[in-house]
């Protein structure tokens, strides 16, 4: 029997109202490129509003699209708001100049039912002076709620039967929040020809709505840690080095 498979993906396709000289912005439609990472794919509206010259804040609502399928199927509902604080970057003479931009988002995701999928606040933060040094984080903090803080609750009395493969399971209990995603990287450089860079990222798979009915050992082995340093040279003749360590 002859089989096929579709990878036709719609990552993006939007209506954009921002003026120069609005404090109100709006976007509408499939979103792909929102104010922070972890906000995701959006079938469904943006709206920003600028507080302060500095300041801002938004709000988002609508579906959770498959891009796996070309059409419109949802997984559900997501809708949250975020407040932004954002140097000026547009026109700045000096390309040396400080950038920084700090966001704070809560997310609220739901099954088709109606059921609690995964809440979680997450922090970005981007800042930077050219090419001399620059830095960003990001941190996404799941919150335990509804379905997933009856499960942490229910922990204990499962240890004894599944000790080894509910070491995900154990990091909930008690707890109603966990660290799901943490990343930093930061560069400077030292001297004309000598640039020094530190990264860290963890990553462990959170509970959602669909992925409840997973087996538990899928949690623990996608989890990951790591670190590295790294020291690069490079002289005005074009000869370059590079160590590093992690």
């Amino acid at each position: 029997v002859g089989t096929s498979q579709n990878s036709d993906r719609l990552y993006e396709a939007s209506l954009s109202w921002e003026p120069e000289d609005s404090r109100f912005s709006l976007q509408l439609g499939r979103l792909g490129a929102g104010p922070f990472l972890a906000l995701g794919y959006l079938d469904g509206l943006l709206a920003q509003f600028r507080l302060s010259r500095h300041l801002f804040v938004g709000a988002f609502g609508g579906a959770r699209p498959d891009i796996t399928d070309l059409g419109f199927q949802t997984a559900g509902t997501k809708y949250g708001g975020f407040l932004r604080l954002a140097s000026d970057r547009s026109g700045a003479a000096d390309a040396e100049a400080f950038y920084g931009e700090v966001v704070l988002g809560g997310v609220t995701e739901k099954a088709r039912n109606g059921d609690i999928s995964r809440d979680y606040v997450t922090l970005e933060t981007r800042l930077g002076s050219g090419s001399r040094w620059w830095l960003y984080q990001r941190a996404e903090v799941d919150l335990n709620r509804g379905w997933r803080e009856q499960l942490a609750g229910s922990t204990s009395d499962r240890k004894s039967t599944r000790l080894n493969s509910s070491h995900w399971r154990e990091q909930l209990a008690g707890s109603t929040s966990q660290v799901s995603n943490a990343a930093l990287s930061a560069s400077v450089r030292m001297t004309s020809s000598v640039r020094a860079s530190l990264s860290y990222d963890q990553r462990r798979n959170y509970l959602t709505y669909e992925t409840r009915p997973l087996p538990e050992e899928v949690f623990t082995r996608y989890f990951r840690e790591g670190a590295r340093a790294t020291i690069d040279w490079q002289s005005r003749s074009g000869w370059s080095a590079s160590v590093g360590a992690g």
